[in-house]
């Protein structure tokens, strides 16, 4: 009897509380995005009137596919949160059902209109006709007047022309109507064939303290969006810094328009999960090195010492053979973003509120701007080319925080092209080139009255020598750099002798020449570049 009557009240209790808690459908908007490279937190805010006891929340158009793992919720003082779930709903109306609709009504209206345009159209040309069998039968039976002819040739004739041009007028218009249906059926059968997306719902079960509004915030991990750096660079004068201007290439595909949002670009690899990572024994080992050089990474090491060949993710494979028979693969790490994870966290906020819908295509923000110190000079290799470039060296580009991207270059205001920027390459000094200056003249020619061939015993001798003329045009003078190279021979009967530079900084391991050179205004240089090539004279070498 104790039991049931225990049973009884446990139950009654139940339903009023089940009966007490009140369920709401709360609506919330994202205020914030902070986009990663790869991925972003959107933040989430809502208002809500709260009722004194436990609430159910329901909040729907969320995100599809939330991971529970990563949705943080923060209340205000007026409530506590007691269980968060997070569900997907399949069944939700299509977003752009509203679009739809505006784009029925707007093409059944502009089909109305091309219908009125040829019911006129066809009555006009009905009045010609009529016009033109009321012509032929007059006179036929009885002789007109010279008065009465020239009274209905006027009529006939004004009648006639003013259908004729209503006529053409008409049939502009309709085929203009038309190539706008068309845009609309377009638009129409883009909207109708993708389907919708499911949507996030978020459903919290909270403790009210008082009937009072309240405000809701919470954040959501989602890796389908990214964002990369580029960058636009003006030079503007030798004695100037360089103009840089940040953009953020953002693209997001979370199924959700993120509406008039504040944007925090970060450079951050996001590990948003509440769980805390796991810390391993780290034990040392040497490097194992094959007869090629190089070194095997970790992750690939067991592929390795099997002999399995690895085929990595990223630009540069190189193998040799060890000492034994396996064949080993040297592996450098995938590349995951455009960002060393070596480098400090960085974040940028966007200045000014964006919108930036779901689309497969990124969205250009600008986030910045900077001048930034360089200095000039110009380079030519006039073995390879005739053209002199401009080079823009940057001694402390890590100021700028500039990471590995593409760099729209500009000549004052007039755009030179694009180069990539590769601050993975572990130099002080960043090199960009800003193209070719026509004012600026460099010739390469063949001296021939140096350059023969001569037979010594068994050896052919083949002297060489080239002469560079370098001439500044313009009114200013200037600093350049010639590149040219002297033949490097890994054949023991093949020598190379009687090198001569002429002032020039040889580098021996790879022939490279160099001249540095300062030209006044309108000033003209030449120097000069020999040796002696020596080689069976029953041979023929690659010599050009």
């Amino acid at each position: 009897m104790k039991r049931l009557m225990l049973f009884t009240l446990l139950l009654l209790g139940t339903t009023c509380f089940l009966s007490a808690q009140v369920e709401k459908k709360v609506q919330a908007k994202i205020d914030q995005v902070i986009v990663y490279p790869i991925g972003a937190q959107l933040e989430y805010i809502a208002d809500f009137q709260a009722q004194a006891g436990p609430m159910t929340l329901v909040i729907p158009n969320l995100i599809p596919y939330i991971d529970q793992e990563n949705i943080r919720v923060v209340s205000d003082h007026n409530f506590s949160i007691v269980n968060v779930q997070v569900s997907t709903d399949y069944l939700k109306e299509n977003p752009k059902s509203d679009e739809i609709k505006q784009l029925r009504k707007q093409i059944e209206e502009l089909t109305n209109k091309i219908e009125d345009e040829e019911l006129m159209i066809k009555l006009n040309r009905d009045k010609i006709d009529f016009l033109n069998q009321n012509k032929q039968l007059s006179g036929k039976n009885d002789p007109i007047s010279p008065e009465n002819f020239k009274q209905m040739n006027q009529i006939y004739g004004s009648n006639l022309e003013a259908l004729t041009l209503d006529i053409q007028k008409r049939d502009r218009t309709v085929k203009k109507y038309r190539e706008e249906l068309e845009k609309l059926h377009n638009q129409m059968a883009t909207l109708t064939r993708t389907p919708s997306a499911p949507s996030g719902v978020l459903t919290l079960t909270i403790q009210a303290k008082a009937n009072k509004s309240s405000k809701l915030s919470f954040s959501v991990y989602t890796s389908f969006a990214s964002w990369y750096p580029s960058y636009d660079i003006k030079f503007v004068g030798f004695d100037k810094p360089l103009e840089i201007t940040y953009y953020a290439n953002i693209k997001q595909q979370t199924e959700v328009d993120w509406d008039q949002v504040s944007i925090l670009l970060s450079t951050a690899q996001p590990q948003l999960s509440a769980q805390i990572p796991t810390l391993y024994p780290y034990f040392l080992s040497f490097i194992g090195y094959g007869s090629g050089g190089g070194a095997v990474s970790s992750m690939n090491r067991a592929a390795a010492v099997k002999g399995e060949k690895v085929t990595p993710t990223f630009d540069f494979i190189q193998e040799f053979t060890s000492d034994g028979d396996d064949e080993i693969a040297i592996i450098e790490e995938p590349v995951t973003s455009r960002f060393s994870q070596m480098e400090i966290v960085k974040e940028y906020k966007v200045a000014a509120r964006q919108t930036i819908p779901s689309s497969p295509k990124p969205m250009l923000i600008s986030y910045g701007e900077t001048k930034v110190d360089a200095s000039f000079e110009y380079q030519a290799v006039p073995k390879l080319s005739d053209k002199v470039y401009l080079i823009a060296k940057i001694h402390d580009w890590k100021k700028a925080e500039l990471a590995s991207g593409v760099a729209k270059l500009f000549m004052e205001n007039s755009y030179v092209g694009e180069s990539r920027l590769n601050t993975g390459q572990y130099q002080d000094t960043l090199q960009l080139s800003f193209g070719v200056d026509h004012n600026v003249i460099v010739k390469r020619e063949r001296v021939e009255n140096y350059s023969e061939k001569t037979i010594i015993g068994s050896n052919r001798r083949e002297n060489a020598s080239y002469k560079i003329t370098v001439r500044n045009n313009k009114s200013y003078p200037i600093n350049i750099v010639v590149y040219d190279q002297i033949p490097i021979s890994k054949v023991g009967e093949i020598s190379v002798d009687g090198v001569d530079v002429n002032g020039g900084k040889l580098n021996k391991e790879s022939g490279k020449v160099e001249w540095n050179l300062n030209l006044n205004s309108n000033e003209m240089k030449v120097v000069t570049l020999k040796y002696t090539l020596k080689y069976p004279k029953d041979k023929q070498i690659n010599h050009y």
